[in-house]
């Protein structure tokens, strides 16, 4: 999940600063509808949000439904002084890396796909439907519930970062609402819709 990527990268969030929009205007608690996954109210189509994060950098997240595309389509672009990573975890490559920051546009730095095993390595064969190794991510995040339970550990995706994505989902829809700036710990833990 990409608020899971972002912490992990980046520390934990201290703050967040957000616009929800519905048909182009900002949310009210009225626009809540309940989420057809069963997660309680959700509100908006579109979402504009910047969160602080404790290791130093301000994570930008920006999601429109309906904006073209049919299938999975998120990444995550770190931009550094140096060079640039984006990562796409529904494609074939998974990252490509360019060699001087974005914002250097007066020569041609080219994005460079990374391999398994770093930038000069082969890459994986690009034309593979992934449609059969999504269907299995349920199944391998509730294989690693179990093995986590058996062997008395924390799972890969644990309840601390469940935690924290659902704080920041939340802390969205209070900043959105409140029309400021949420800080953390959040004062109210509940669905600010709700």
């Amino acid at each position: 999940h990409l608020l899971d990527m972002l912490v992990d990268l980046a520390g934990a969030p201290q703050w967040c600063e957000a616009v929800v929009t519905s048909a182009g205007r900002p949310i009210t608690k009225a626009d809540a509808v309940e989420a057809p996954e069963g997660l309680g109210p959700i509100a908006g189509d579109a979402i504009a949000a910047m969160f602080g994060m404790a290791d130093g950098p301000v994570a930008y997240v920006a999601s429109v439904r309906d904006a073209g595309a049919k299938q999975p389509n998120f990444g995550l672009t770190i931009a550094g002084t140096s060079g640039a990573i984006h990562i796409r975890p529904d494609f074939v490559p998974h990252a490509y890396f360019r060699a001087a920051p974005l914002w250097r546009m007066d020569k041609d730095y080219p994005w460079q796909p990374i391999g398994p095993g770093g930038l000069d390595s082969p890459l994986p064969e690009a034309d593979v439907d992934r449609a059969a190794e999504r269907a299995t991510w349920g199944r391998r995040a509730a294989v690693d519930l179990l093995a986590a339970i058996a062997e008395d550990r924390e799972p890969e995706t644990g309840m601390y970062a469940g935690r924290t994505t659902v704080e920041m989902t939340m802390a969205v829809y209070a900043s959105a609402l409140a029309g400021r700036r949420i800080d953390w710990p959040l004062e109210n833990r509940g669905n600010p819709l709700g």
